[in-house]
């Protein structure tokens, strides 16, 4: 039978997979990953530009910390691409932990690229140069932006792209956009989160399968948990007082099945009725959370 340690560094491979996919998505292009989300088109490169919505107002300096744009179906292999990203006045850009209007994405991480703000006529002008074609669809460039203060729930905010040259060993390629949006949607008023929220998000995903390992390997080190009591019992997933590897893989099984069935239920996994199927956390560790995460993305 697998030891711990040695199944805890297996779930932990299998989840960074899962996340490696999502940030690379190979085979997004294909029309019917996303047929709701964008206009794309399998016969070209599709110009991906973010569509988010910015879900919690509480958010103290509202900022969205990656706006992507993306490159996908990169089946003849870019060299070259100039382009410019629009954005509403009442939006701005913000400079990153490096002081830049814009970080490399994975796809364009060894390339030569240029980013120039021009702040009067809210704009990012783009320049990207790869000796080696480019091929595999991913991030070419991410941006922050600053969401207004006085934003409401239902504002929209439109983000343009406009394209320069797009060309690879043969010449120009043809190209289709994508454009996206920041919206502000919807946010739950209480504190209260469902078992295995880890990132206290509302919403059950691989980030959270991967703060729980995280927090299991932490305490099967020997050290002891930094998670307060009552985040500790959103993680104590089979309720019996302990953060341990089963814990885990009953979060990664419920993830798992959540991706095929969205009315999978916690009672279906826990083979009994959950004593609590959501937990009430304090202002302290929610903004402790948040806090949290904003480290990790600088």
């Amino acid at each position: 039978m697998m030891k711990h340690k040695e199944l805890a560094a297996a779930l932990f491979a299998a989840v960074t997979a899962c996340t490696m996919f999502r940030a690379f998505p190979a085979e997004a292009y294909k029309i019917e990953v996303n047929p709701d989300n964008y206009d794309l088109d399998e016969r070209c490169v599709n110009i991906v530009s973010a569509k988010e919505t910015q879900f919690d107002p509480r958010y103290t300096d509202f900022r969205l910390d990656s706006y992507d744009v993306e490159l996908w179906n990169l089946k003849e292999g870019i060299r070259d691409i100039e382009l410019t990203l629009y954005y509403p006045e009442i939006l701005r850009i913000e400079l990153n932990a490096k002081g830049e209007s814009a970080k490399k994405g994975n796809i364009s991480a060894d390339s030569d690229a240029s980013f120039v703000l021009d702040e009067e006529n809210h704009a990012l002008k783009v320049s990207v140069h790869s000796e080696q074609p480019i091929r595999e669809d991913g991030i070419l460039f991410s941006v922050i932006f600053a969401v207004p203060a006085e934003a409401k729930m239902g504002d929209k905010y439109p983000v343009k792209t406009e394209v320069q040259k797009l060309s690879g060993a043969s010449g120009d390629i043809a190209y289709n956009i994508a454009d996206g949006y920041i919206e502000i949607g919807g946010y739950h008023d209480d504190l209260s989160f469902e078992k295995g929220d880890m990132n206290l998000s509302h919403y059950v995903g691989v980030d959270d399968v991967q703060q729980l390992l995280k927090e299991y390997v932490t305490t099967l080190s020997g050290r002891a948990s930094a998670l307060p009591e009552d985040h500790r019992k959103i993680a104590d997933i089979d309720e019996d007082g302990n953060v341990d590897i089963i814990d885990v893989q009953l979060l990664l099984k419920y993830y798992t099945e959540q991706t095929a069935r969205k009315d999978i239920t916690w009672e279906e996994i826990l083979g009994k009725r959950p004593q609590y199927p959501a937990v009430h956390v304090s202002n302290e560790t929610f903004y402790r959370q948040r806090d949290t995460e904003r480290e990790a993305a600088e």
